[in-house]
């Protein structure tokens, strides 16, 4: 099942998407595997629930491809749940996740969120969220999980973006944020996708039962 979404809301919205996969290679200026540009003054909120994504997402020329979301912009609050990303990610900027987040009062909490993607990017590549901002911004992940190449970051550092890590880890940085909990890394990413204490078993399907041991002795550096 190919499934894509491009949404351009021009007043105050909420958008709320659950349950939906993507194979589909996807390509454009501006290329993303669930939602594309959110431009507006009103307020909006968006909500993605069990996500997964398995195509390639390529920006044409010196594009910029991102994960699951392209452009938000100012007052905007972006809520991410059981969301798993792999394919190859390649433009002038990417991200894994959530690409330009532009202006003003922008949200993003995310919770049990897997990029396992290649990153190619000309310019700048980042694990999370490409936040180039002009004013503040909140975001939180919670029981997330890098594990793709080539991030510079998970999100870049600026004196206006708060950004809050609980129970996260960076494969390629080989770092990881305490708080994990094994309760939840034990759940699937929607409906047979290895859940992410899995994924923290490099070749090996075993759970984790001490999973801040287990990166320790894989020579990961408690942030």
């Amino acid at each position: 099942m190919h499934v894509v979404f491009i949404v351009v809301p021009n007043g105050g919205t909420t958008v709320e998407i659950i349950n939906c996969r993507n194979e589909a290679d996807i390509s454009g200026s501006s290329a993303s595997a669930c939602i594309g540009t959110f431009l507006s003054n009103e307020d909006k909120v968006i909500t993605i629930t069990n996500f997964v994504n398995l195509g390639d997402i390529k920006g044409s020329d010196k594009g910029q491809s991102y994960g699951i979301i392209s452009i938000v912009a100012q007052d905007t609050t972006i809520n991410l749940n059981n969301i798993y990303i792999d394919g190859k990610i390649e433009g002038q900027y990417v991200s894994g996740l959530i690409g330009s987040a532009i202006l003003q009062n922008i949200k993003i909490n995310a919770e049990q969120v897997a990029v396992n993607a290649q990153l190619i990017g000309s310019q700048k590549a980042v694990g999370f969220v490409n936040a180039g901002v002009l004013g503040p911004q909140t975001l939180s992940f919670t029981d997330c999980y890098f594990n793709g190449t080539g991030a510079s970051c998970l999100v870049p550092t600026d004196s206006a973006v708060t950004t809050t890590y609980k129970g996260v880890f960076d494969g390629e940085a080989k770092t990881f944020y305490e708080g994990f909990n094994d309760g939840e890394w034990v759940t699937g990413v929607n409906n047979g996708t290895a859940g992410l204490r899995q994924f923290l078993a490099i070749g090996n399907l075993a759970p984790v039962i001490d999973v801040e041991s287990y990166l320790a002795s894989k020579g990961f550096t408690k942030a």
